[in-house]
């Protein structure tokens, strides 16, 4: 951990530890909210809360968000993360993570980061999660050509963002 971990930062890692030790046992059909995943999300997103995935609409609302978590679980039910890094900064919270999961047969490791905005009392209110794509398709699909195959820097950058008028 990094940076300044504040109580709602403390809260809020608590939280998490607790819903990764959530025991599952199978997972539900879709719509049923009585998963444990789902019961655990009130202690860990506001009311109100709003979760976006990438390729994905907002959810808002932590029984919506409980049930999306359960869907993207239900993909990957042994899904497991390692080497997790956090990172505070007053309310803000950074995660970088590496998930490990079988789809389709295939193992497959790919890196997740999320930022949670936090309330007082450590919950989230807003989350936002990305993952790297390609790591996860290309083990299901060998064949998918890597859009950033050959890309590279090649020498320093110039130029750079106009400046601010105001700011200049």
């Amino acid at each position: 951990m990094e940076g300044l971990i504040t109580p709602n930062a403390c809260a809020f890692i608590k939280r998490q530890i607790a819903f990764g030790e959530t025991p599952t046992g199978t997972l539900p059909a879709p719509g049923e909210c009585n998963h444990p995943w789902v019961r655990a999300c009130p202690d860990m997103f506001d009311e109100e809360a709003t979760l976006r995935e990438a390729g994905g609409a907002p959810r808002r609302g932590h029984t919506t968000i409980g049930n999306s978590i359960v869907g993207s679980l239900r993909l990957v039910p042994d899904l497991r993360y390692t080497r997790t890094e956090v990172v505070g900064a007053g309310a803000v919270m950074m995660i970088g993570q590496w998930n490990e999961a079988t789809i389709k047969g295939q193992k497959v490791a790919y890196p997740q980061t999320a930022r949670n905005v936090l309330s007082d009392d450590g919950k989230t209110i807003r989350a936002r999660r990305y993952y790297d794509r390609y790591t996860v398709y290309r083990s299901a699909a060998p064949g998918l050509r890597d859009l950033f195959e050959g890309v590279a820097d090649s020498g320093p950058v110039t130029g750079g963002a106009p400046r601010c008028r105001r700011c200049s």
